[in-house]
């Protein structure tokens, strides 16, 4: 994807990816905030924001494969790379970003499984580990963007850059969802 149009695509992708990944740790700590309950009015809220957060996921793992998609297309230098498989994999596999992006990806699909797949939940123990489990899995992947992005080439501490950013993406996140 190159050009105005491939530029815009990019960045209402990784828009949408940030939003997404941010809003789902919200909604994490939202949940933990309020704490498991038995009422009914509570019970109906929770299972909202639970389906608010597995649709939250679908957004930020589709996004995330067009980030790399459009990340792909530029340094490959045509657009067409952006659907093919070897291209793909060359980024996904032999650069830093892409790298990242994939294991990024990966832990929000884990964290997919934790927030959609068939969890019984018999304890307020099991609850909150569940719930901490995606709060802890997405604040992972929000760490994750920081090292992909511009604080990654950060000189002459690279490290400390990626940390500031953590910092700033996951206290958005944690603040929102304390909102």
């Amino acid at each position: 994807m190159t050009g105005d149009v491939g530029s815009a695509l990019n960045l209402l992708l990784r828009w949408a990816h940030l939003a997404a990944s941010i809003a789902l740790v919200g909604g994490a700590v939202m949940l933990l905030l309020a704490g498991p309950s038995d009422r009914a009015t509570a019970c109906a809220w929770q299972r909202g924001v639970a389906r608010a957060a597995r649709w939250l996921l679908v957004v930020a793992l589709l996004s995330g494969v067009g980030v790399l998609a459009c990340q792909t297309a530029l340094l490959e230098g045509r657009p067409g790379a952006a659907l093919e498989p070897r291209a793909l994999a060359r980024v996904a596999t032999q650069t830093q970003s892409g790298i990242v992006w994939t294991v990024r990806l990966g832990i929000l699909l884990v964290a997919g499984f934790f927030a959609m797949g068939p969890v019984r939940v018999v304890t307020t123990v099991d609850w909150l580990v569940l719930h901490g489990e995606i709060l802890g899995l997405g604040l992972v992947a929000l760490g994750l963007m920081s090292a992909a992005g511009h604080a990654a080439a950060a000189e002459p501490g690279p490290l400390q850059a990626i940390a500031i950013d953590f910092l700033h993406l996951a206290a958005a996140g944690l603040w929102g969802g304390a909102l």
